[in-house]
């Protein structure tokens, strides 16, 4: 709780996103506004359906470039209750909202640069709280030990804990 007070954008959403949904960063970097559906209804896109509320992984940024993931990385995500008003958010900002936009973007529109983020901030906030081995890994492991500890229920304990 106290990394996450520490965070602001775009790390603190994509912590969420990598624990809530369990995502890698680069899935995460790489995740265009046209695969993720906000609604309580199907869409489609690229010619392949989304159903509601879900996010559908199919492109990652990695090392500067926007690649397709490997066909056994490619899946559909539930959003979890938590997590649709973070991305409710950044769909509600005036900028950067187009399809082919994507939802973790620089000032300047482009995908957000893990390897930046973790060396200026995720590095700066592990060595203020002790802890100089906070990384992305940190986060992604976080979704499978919560899992493991609380079962299918962790994201609403989890969100409940954002809260307090």
């Amino acid at each position: 709780k106290a990394v996450l007070e520490m965070m602001r954008y775009p790390e603190r959403e994509m912590t969420l996103t990598a624990i809530l949904a369990s995502m890698n960063v680069a899935e995460i970097c790489g995740l265009q506004w046209k695969c993720v559906n906000l609604s309580g209804s199907q869409t489609e896109s690229d010619g392949q359906t989304i159903p509601p509320k879900t996010i559908a992984v199919r492109r990652q940024w990695y090392r500067g470039e926007l690649n397709e993931v490997k066909k056994i990385r490619a899946r559909a995500l539930p959003i979890p209750d938590a997590l649709l008003p973070i991305l409710l958010a950044l769909k509600g900002r005036v900028r950067y909202t187009d399809p082919d936009d994507f939802v973790f973007v620089s000032q300047a529109g482009t995908p957000v640069n893990e390897t930046n983020v973790a060396s200026r901030r995720l590095k700066t906030i592990g060595e203020e709280l002790h802890m100089p081995w906070l990384s992305w890994q940190v986060f992604r492991r976080t979704h499978k030990t919560l899992l493991y500890n609380f079962g299918v229920d962790y994201q609403s304990r989890f969100a409940m804990t954002l809260s307090q």
